[in-house]
């Protein structure tokens, strides 16, 4: 990779400077929900999104959770906010920024077995059934729920989707498995680029949005939750944001990923209009190599065939699938069949 010296951008020390403010600031508080000490000491988070300090940003303190308890220790939980739509009907899903939730289930419950998938399947309708009456409920699960049986028995519809995760390896072998293109078109981005994590939230933010701008289009993540995880998640050493910029200072692109101990999610991405048609590629493989070395799993987070399959297929890897399921009242069916009938399809 290319490397400059810091001397030649003698416009970044300041950038540097105000960084190193802003990440030693405490990050923004929001209201923490009042849940049981409990669910910190279980720990039952097989992801990221699953962890309190998460949820409690992603929600604005507002998230709850249908729990089981066995000898004074949570063996299963699942976290949701309970919300309204825009006609006041109740909405149960996750919170903002919150891309896979689902049960978390202790090891004791883990579905390896058919006797252990009928324990898992009785543990799951019980979270169920603690669950708020909505008009509308919809959970992405993660990649430990390989069914969602417990789900269907309880009157929820499943879906799939795909994601591709790359298993940890030496760089040597993550560069082998990439698709020779993929590695052509990072080869001419080391030429011109430079990979940096000297980029602040706001600054992140400030091009996500101009550069969805350009495009005719607004940031539908909330603004301040956005700022507010990206600056813990930096804050705890559990996530972080790259930015390729040139010679100039210029950012061509940036990308902001999280983790945990076992996975790490490629969760926002912004390329300028004009910028290096390789920079968010590079950034990506910088940042698969930075989980790799750390022995985490690194999960791409979404696949689709109408926009970055040739994207995220260019680095390897395996494609998974990802369920989901839903479950909607008779009214809010009707409600999504009449926007459909007007050529509105989203739900809202």
């Amino acid at each position: 990779m290319k490397h400059i010296s810091a001397e030649n951008f003698p416009q970044l020390d300041q950038l540097d400077r105000l960084i190193d403010e802003r990440r030693a600031k405490k990050p923004a508080a929001f209201p923490r929900h009042a849940h049981d000490k409990a669910t910190d000491r279980a720990a039952l988070a097989p992801t990221v999104f699953h962890e309190p300090w998460w949820l409690d940003i992603a929600s604005e303190g507002q998230w709850a959770e249908a729990k089981i308890e066995k000898g004074g220790k949570i063996v299963a939980r699942l976290p949701y906010l309970l919300t309204r739509n825009s006609l006041g009907q109740k909405m149960l899903r996750a919170p903002a920024m919150t891309n896979v939730l689902g049960p978390a289930l202790s090891a004791e419950l883990a579905a390896d077995t058919a006797t252990r998938s009928l324990k898992q399947f009785t543990v799951i309708q019980e979270l169920i059934a603690q669950l708020p009456n909505a008009s509308h409920a919809w959970f992405r699960m993660h990649r430990e729920m390989v069914n969602t049986l417990g789900f269907e028995a309880a009157g929820f519809s499943s879906t799939l989707d795909f994601t591709t995760e790359i298993a940890p390896a030496p760089s040597e072998e993550l560069w082998k498995q990439m698709r020779d293109k993929t590695r052509n078109v990072i080869r001419r981005a080391q030429e011109k680029l430079t990979v940096s994590d000297r980029i602040d939230a706001d600054t992140f933010l400030d091009h996500y949005e101009s550069n969805l701008a350009e495009k005719g289009r607004d940031n539908e993540r909330p603004r301040p939750i956005c700022r507010a995880l990206i600056e813990e998640s930096v804050r705890r050493n559990t996530g972080r944001v790259l930015a390729a910029r040139d010679e100039d200072g210029q950012i061509h692109a940036a990308i902001f990923t999280v983790w945990n101990a076992a996975q790490e999610h490629y969760l926002m991405s912004t390329r300028a209009p004009r910028g290096h048609n390789g920079a968010v590629p590079l950034l990506i493989w910088e940042a698969l190599r930075k989980a790799a070395a750390a022995g985490r799993i690194f999960d791409t987070d979404g696949i689709k065939a109408q926009s970055n399959i040739t994207l995220i297929t260019g680095f390897g890897g395996a494609i998974r699938p990802r369920l989901a399921v839903s479950r909607g009242s008779v009214g809010y069916q009707a409600v999504q069949l009449a926007r459909a009938a007007m050529g509105k399809h989203q739900a809202f």
